[in-house]
């Protein structure tokens, strides 16, 4: 069955067989390098975390200091998700898709895996193979009770705030404040449409979101009301978002 016009890369569709192959295969080197260096960054604190566990000095001092280190660990977390974004849609446009579906199908796999496994395997496989504390202070539960809460609040903040939206918005006054711009009509119209509104992207972290609850739930509980404020606040968000601030092109 034929695609949809719309739907089509056309842009995608005179690239060969070989050409796609090898950029498929250089994205996902640049996914898996990328991937473990971002790692290595939550790594790094979960590990910092613990010397302070176990170093000498006050009781107080050294809650403080591990409670401390749990926020960064949680703020990071959520930062390295944004940040997975980011380089997975880079590396997915790399990979040449004929249709704009299966870029979105690619795009919100690889998104959903990366971001859960960073979100949730990652310190439970470190706590369970070097650290092993799970309900202590700076512990696996403490931790990722933090977790829970900014991955409802930042991301929530962010979809508030729309970056790209806002920028758009920028240009577009500081062209109207310069009448005697260089602009094109071509550049003019693509200024003045807004920003593709982010399904795949949407859809991942919606995924993320629910498969990060049920991985805990047994553990956390509290998790579970988490999650749903989560996908609430998604939901009107993404409404308000598809409305007001995006084009749907597809």
């Amino acid at each position: 069955m034929a695609c949809e016009p719309t739907d089509v890369f056309w842009e995608n569709q005179g690239i060969s067989t070989m050409t796609k192959i090898c950029s498929r295969l250089a994205s996902g080197i640049l996914d898996i390098v990328v991937t473990i260096l971002l790692f290595s960054a939550v790594i790094f604190l979960l590990h910092l975390q613990n010397q302070a566990r176990h170093s000498p000095g006050e009781p107080k001092e050294i809650q403080k200091k591990v409670k401390y280190l749990g926020y960064l660990i949680s703020f990071v977390t959520v930062v390295v998700n944004s940040i997975l974004v980011t380089s997975s849609r880079i590396s997915t446009t790399n990979e040449k898709w004929s249709t704009v579906t299966k870029h979105n199908v690619k795009l919100a796999t690889k998104l959903t895996t990366i971001q859960f496994c960073n979100t949730a395997v990652l310190q439970f496989l470190i706590t369970f193979l070097f650290i092993k504390n799970y309900y202590g202070e700076g512990g696996l539960i403490n931790n990722q009770t933090l977790v829970f809460v900014t991955n409802t609040v930042i991301p929530a903040i962010t979809m508030i705030i729309g970056a790209g939206y806002q920028m758009k918005r920028f240009a577009r006054w500081r062209v109207s404040r310069n009448p005697n711009h260089n602009l094109s009509q071509q550049q003019i119209q693509d200024l003045f449409e807004n920003p593709d509104f982010p399904i795949a992207v949407n859809y991942a972290t919606l995924l993320k979101t629910i498969f990060f609850c049920a991985f805990y739930a047994p553990i956390i509980p509290v998790g579970v009301v988490f999650c749903m404020v989560t996908v609430l606040m998604m939901y009107w968000l993404s409404k308000y978002t598809l409305l007001y601030r995006s084009t749907i092109k597809n």
